[in-house]
Parts: structure tokens; C-alpha cells; sequence
């Protein structure tokens, strides 16, 4: 389209001017300016239509959501479901052409001591119990996400826990685990730029 409109505007405007040129005198001042505006007018006409275009490509370049996906509502059905302490991230954005749409989304269970303890009163162990209750959570989550409209998710689940329900040996190890980290952080060498 903007190949056949530029063969036109330059056929209009070669004629413009040999009209005037041949028939009006004087009119070299004038005529100088066709060919311009006409250019001006061809450069409008193929990029107009183009906008929205390139709005939408920015839109999945930068994993907007998709416009038809109400993320708010999204994002407090998933913390209003049983057993989510936190939501720490959902992220929905649509790849490709906008017609294939992701999601993502971190869960924070309540502690699994809690969770057995209000649990169904099964004869599971407690990681037997907490292991249901994450499968039952991913599964209402992504049920969640596919009846807002997205095709592809990934949900990541974890338990919350609190320093006062890990056993001397589990806390000893968090804090082990700490000073190693802080020991390499500062022992890692500088780089001289």
C-alpha cells in the first residue's frame, strides 16, 4: 500500500508541476514546494494506521497485561483463597500476537505445622498434609488463572515459616547458611574497571 501510494503521489505531483510550469509564468517558487507537501501527505497516510501497531508491539515488548485480563480481581482471588498467607508476585502478560496469554504468580502458604494442625484430620504424615495442601492450592490457582482468560501459568508455592517453629539444628543451619553467604559477599573480589 505505501509502495502504490508514494508511485501516485510522485505521478500527481510530477503533474502539478508540468501543469504549471508550462502554463502558469512565474510559478517555479511555487511549484517547488509539491513535491514536499505531497511527500508530507504520503509519509502521513502510511503511518497513521501503523500507530496502533506499534502500540500493541510495545505493549508485549514490555509483557503489559492484556487489556481483556483483570489483574486487581486476579490478584485478590488469589490471596482470598484458603490457606495463601502472601502473594509475593503475579505477573500476566501476553506473548506473540496478544492472543497467547501467560501468567505467573509466587504463593506464600501458611506454615505447615498450621496447615496440619487445622487439617482434614487424615491419618497423613505432616509432609504427606502439606504436600496436599500445596497440590489443592496450585490447582485452585491455576484454576483461577485459566478462568480469567490464560492459557499458560506457572505457580510457585512455598510454606511460611517462622524461626520459632524450626527445630535448634534447622535454626542453627538458617544461621550457618547466613554467615557463609555474608563471608562470600565479603571475600568476593573487586573488579578494577
Amino acid at each position: 500500500m505505501g509502495d502504490f501510494m508514494s508511485a501516485i503521489g510522485v505521478a500527481v505531483s510530477a503533474g502539478i508541476v508540468l501543469i504549471l510550469r508550462s502554463r502558469v509564468p512565474n510559478s517555479n517558487r511555487y511549484t517547488m514546494y509539491i513535491d514536499p507537501l505531497i511527500s508530507l501527505f504520503i509519509a502521513a497516510v502510511i503511518l497513521i494506521p501503523t500507530i496502533p501497531l506499534v502500540i500493541r508491539i510495545c505493549k508485549v515488548l514490555m509483557q503489559a497485561a492484556p487489556e481483556h485480563i483483570n489483574v486487581t480481581q486476579l490478584l485478590s482471588d488469589m490471596k482470598a483463597m484458603e490457606g495463601v498467607k502472601s502473594v509475593q508476585e503475579m505477573h500476566v502478560w501476553s506473548m506473540l500476537r496478544g492472543d497467547k496469554v501467560v501468567g505467573s504468580v509466587h504463593l506464600v502458604l501458611h506454615s505447615a505445622a498450621t496447615a496440619t494442625a487445622t487439617g482434614n484430620g487424615s491419618s497423613n504424615s505432616p509432609a504427606v498434609d502439606a504436600r496436599i495442601q500445596m497440590q489443592q492450592v496450585m490447582r485452585r490457582a491455576k484454576k483461577l488463572f485459566y478462568s480469567s482468560g490464560v492459557q499458560f501459568c506457572t505457580v510457585q508455592v512455598e510454606f511460611h515459616v517462622e524461626e520459632e517453629q524450626l527445630l535448634p539444628s534447622q535454626l542453627e543451619e538458617l544461621h550457618i547458611d547466613d554467615a557463609a553467604e555474608e563471608e562470600h559477599v565479603e571475600n568476593a573480589p573487586l573488579i578494577d574497571k
